[in-house]
């Protein structure tokens, strides 16, 4: 809750430099003000990294580990590289023969929103890499998380890797903004699926066969989870 407070935090930032965009050069603006959005995104991300660290030590507490850790603070993506992140998201409306300013606007918060929580990710990524007293990591999703984050949601507490936690296995820049809103909870004993959780993994039950290829379940467990919202 808190991490998407900071993202609402980040948004009213962002939404002060806009006015000086200019509508009929929108490629010309975003790049003369990259240098201040990344600068907006990057402290913002040192907020995200800050919080989750903070989170990490609450769980930690409340899971009555007791041997001593110092939780690590991973530094935020240098700015160049929110920057470049940050160009790629509205890239394919800059090439359209007018693209609106609006959408454009709505595309980069978005995608600075993505960023800030994939920071907040990390850094509990990072904690749970140090402590030994971590089993791992649970991907914890909300009501109307996509089928793929359902997937890994229901596998339980199995990632430990940051190659195998990667949140942007799925995202598509798609201006919908918010493309994922998962996050990553460290466990540290027995691990307790939530009510959503364990209503995803007894449709994944129900739609997939053990003869079936992992492609074949994804698609079966995708159209299930479309069609459970359409009803």
């Amino acid at each position: 809750a808190t991490q998407v407070a900071l993202t609402a935090a980040l948004v009213a930032a962002l939404r002060r430099l806009w006015p000086s965009f200019d509508p009929k050069s929108p490629k010309a603006s975003l790049q003369r003000y990259n240098p201040a959005i990344s600068a907006v995104v990057s402290e913002f991300s040192r907020a995200s990294i800050s919080m989750s660290a903070d989170h990490f030590d609450v769980l930690r507490d409340q899971a009555g580990v007791t041997r001593r850790f110092t939780t690590p603070i991973i530094d935020p993506a240098p700015e160049a590289a929110i920057e470049a992140y940050l160009n790629a998201a509205v890239d394919g409306l800059l090439e359209q023969m007018q693209p609106e300013i609006d959408a454009i606007i709505a595309q980069a918060e978005s995608a600075a929103q993505q960023f800030v929580l994939d920071a907040g990710r990390n850094e509990i990524l990072a904690a749970v890499g140090a402590d030994s007293e971590a089993k791992g990591w649970a991907r914890v999703v909300k009501p109307g998380a996509c089928s793929f984050c359902l997937m890994l949601a229901i596998r339980g507490p199995v990632y430990r890797s940051r190659k195998t936690a990667s949140f942007r296995a799925h995202q598509k820049f798609n201006g919908r903004g918010g493309d994922c809103q998962c996050t990553a909870e460290p466990v540290f004993g027995a691990y307790e699926a939530s009510a959503h959780v364990r209503a995803a993994q007894r449709l994944y039950s129900d739609v997939t066969e053990s003869g079936m290829t992992p492609a074949e379940m994804r698609r079966a467990f995708r159209r299930a989870v479309d069609a459970q919202r359409a009803a």
